[in-house]
């Protein structure tokens, strides 16, 4: 049961850091390129980032030790 909730608190980060990229892509200012976006904007984009490529791979072992 343990590791299903950690799994599933994966699953989360995954979905709120895909909410905070649509976010960052859709809702900016008309006229503002990406090159003039705040640098907390910057680094939230690169932690999103980083959370959708590692976050799968601890996923991933979990489930294979879940099964």
């Amino acid at each position: 049961m343990v590791l299903l909730g950690i799994y599933i608190g994966g699953l989360a980060t995954i979905l709120g850091s895909i909410n905070i990229l649509a976010t960052i892509i859709k809702m900016r200012a008309p006229g503002m390129t990406y090159f003039r976006l705040p640098i907390f904007v910057w680094s939230a984009l690169a932690t999103t980032a980083m959370t959708l490529v590692f976050t799968q791979f601890i996923a991933m072992s979990f489930l294979m030790v879940l099964f």
